[in-house]
């Protein structure tokens, strides 16, 4: 079975736990350590100052207690997968670095708050979904397009900039398809958060690009519904309804979605992956063709 991953994004509080770095304190000789902007079991994001270049940068730091050589590596494994990577709905990383004091690595600020603080009050307007879901396509189609598979694509995992444009990050259980890398496990275990996971993620198979858009059509039910198209009563149960309960047509909670978006909502979700989209872009060439000019193309 599946168990959640210990993902970090910043803008939804603090999770308890110690803190790295005091504030004031320097890191890797250029960083100026500010406020904290979120944690979780693995890391600090801090928000702080490069001396250098006078910026602001979150700083994802490695939690001092959770310091081991594996998490050193999924540290390393998000800078390097990160690595060349270039489009405005990804979150850009900008430096990485083992020094004395932490791991840690650097990222452009995003204040526009994540996806799960949207979430948490429910359901969003159509038209929000519809901008967002377009962003989460092109950042998946960018991904994509460089061999790499997110495998952990879920709300605290999209944050969002100033302007409200939708960006997807914490790549630290990404599959480089191009190399030699393999399914990452822990304990035996399949990593990703369980209700996010395609069935053929869930079921230890192969993945590929329709999984994560899977998840995606995870989020977009999500934001259409304000809940969960899979839910059970135990995390066993959660991970078996995908396989054995009927999804309800999102309109059936919410009638005031349009017919062409729930349908979209549904072939993602699509238990055979053959059946889902092919693609990405596939699936932005109907949202915007659908969603009545509102979105412009942005490729």
């Amino acid at each position: 079975m599946s168990r959640p991953t210990e993902t970090v994004s910043w803008g939804h509080g603090v999770d308890d736990g110690p803190p790295v770095l005091s504030p004031g304190s320097r890191i890797g000789g250029r960083y100026e350590v500010g406020e904290v902007l979120g944690s979780g079991g693995f890391a600090v994001v801090y928000r702080a100052r490069d001396r250098r270049s006078g910026g602001e940068v979150a700083l994802k730091v490695l939690r001092e207690d959770r310091v081991s050589r594996a998490s050193l590596h999924r540290l390393m494994h998000e800078a390097e997968i990160a690595r060349g990577l270039d489009h405005p709905n990804l979150v850009p990383i900008l430096d990485f670095a083992a020094t004395p004091e932490a791991a840690f690595i650097a990222m452009e600020v995003l204040d526009g708050g994540s996806l799960r603080e949207r979430l948490a009050d429910g359901p969003l307007a159509i038209s929000e979904v519809e901008r967002i879901l377009a962003g989460l396509l092109r950042g998946l189609g960018a991904l994509h397009a460089a061999g790499i598979l997110h495998r952990d694509l879920k709300p605290g995992n999209v944050l969002f900039d100033a302007a409200g444009e939708a960006r997807i990050g914490d790549l630290g259980l990404a599959l480089d398809t191009t190399g030699e890398e393999t399914r990452m496990t822990v304990d035996g275990s399949l990593l990703g958060t369980l209700e996010y996971l395609s069935p053929e993620q869930a079921l230890g198979e192969e993945v590929d690009a329709r999984s994560d858009l899977f998840a995606g059509g995870v989020l977009l039910y999500e934001m259409l519904t304000g809940r969960l198209p899979f839910e059970g009563r135990s995390s066993l149960g959660t991970l078996l309804s995908r396989f054995r309960s009927r999804l309800a047509d999102p309109r059936s909670l919410r009638p005031e979605i349009p017919a062409w978006l729930a349908q979209v909502a549904l072939r993602l979700l699509e238990r055979e992956r053959r059946h889902r989209y092919p693609s990405a872009a596939a699936v932005l060439r109907d949202v915007e063709r659908r969603g009545v000019g509102r979105l412009a193309s942005r490729r």
